[in-house]
């Protein structure tokens, strides 16, 4: 179907206008008879690799604990994360600036549809754990990770926007937008002390067993495209 496609001024025959809107009349008319696309309209082509890999992804972790006392103890771990042959696509047989034209002539723009993006993850993370100590307990937690990719290994879109050059997918590789390099995280608690009015069964059960607890977290801010 023509009209399923996208086209350039390169792509199209002199007299055809490119003003928007585009006439409907024009692509009601070619869709009901093919051949009255004009001679030397370039239509676009969508083409998937049909040799192309399934997805796969691997995730691994290793971590060591040390006591510091009976009820203290501290952590680290690696953890890492590998995901291969990723669902995108890019536009290849693009305008060639230099020319104005079409590498192959006579074809217009083809959308490639391949499994060829990748993503990684790796991280140090460290934790601080407190057991109930004189009414208080607490777990502190700092995670430094970093997480790339490219080719879209994030995209829900049809067209992947972060590869520069179609070419050379690989070279686009940076921080995925969701990369937030530090992050730490504490939760902890406090048993409030029973009031030594408390005595009675009924006082004791509204205002005794109070417990204080609360979370704080902090990470570092994503990064930015710049375009």
């Amino acid at each position: 179907v023509p009209f399923l496609s996208s086209f350039t001024a390169a792509d199209i025959p002199a007299g055809l206008s490119m003003a928007f809107p585009f006439p409907q009349s024009f692509v009601t008319a070619v869709a009901a008879d093919p051949s009255l696309l004009p001679v030397g309209l370039n239509l676009a082509r969508n083409i998937a690799d049909y040799d192309r890999a399934d997805e796969y992804s691997v995730q691994w972790n290793g971590s060591v604990q040390y006591a510091l006392g009976a009820r203290t103890s501290v952590q680290a771990a690696y953890v890492g994360s590998r995901a291969n042959k990723l669902y995108s696509t890019r536009p290849v047989n693009i305008i060639d600036p230099a020319t104005n034209a079409r590498p192959v002539a006579g074809i217009g723009e083809i959308l490639f549809r391949e499994n060829a993006g990748r993503s990684k993850y790796d991280a140090l993370q460290l934790s601080l754990n407190q057991r109930l100590w004189r009414s208080m307990a607490f777990d502190v937690y700092y995670t430094y990770g970093r997480s790339t990719g490219y080719y879209g290994p994030d995209g829900t879109v049809v067209a992947d926007s972060s590869v520069q050059d179609p070419s050379n997918i690989a070279g686009s590789r940076g921080p995925k937008a969701g990369d937030a390099r530090h992050r730490f995280v504490s939760t902890h608690s406090y048993e409030l002390p029973t009031p030594e009015f408390a005595e009675n069964g009924v006082a004791r059960a509204l205002i005794g067993g109070w417990t204080i607890q609360g979370i704080m977290s902090w990470r570092s801010g994503f990064p930015i495209n710049v375009t």
